[in-house]
């Protein structure tokens, strides 16, 4: 959906993932999720989910990920 620009395959997604949860800033938040944020990307890992989370990039950036709680 070009929301991941240079991001085309599901290894490169999971690699961007990957990166963003070792190397990124982190939130702890609510019910045993954690916030990565790294370049614009945010990761929530939600071990309630059988997907384990989500990943996005939000229109308000890092103005987004402070105001996770």
């Amino acid at each position: 959906q070009g929301e991941f620009p240079g991001v085309t395959t599901r290894r490169q997604f999971a690699s961007m993932i990957e990166d963003a949860v070792m190397n990124g800033e982190s939130r702890v938040r609510s019910g045993g999720r954690t916030a990565y944020w790294n370049d614009g990307t945010v990761v929530i890992r939600n071990p309630g989910a059988a997907d384990g989370g989500t990943a996005f990039r939000p229109t308000n950036g890092y103005d987004y990920f402070l105001g996770l709680h």
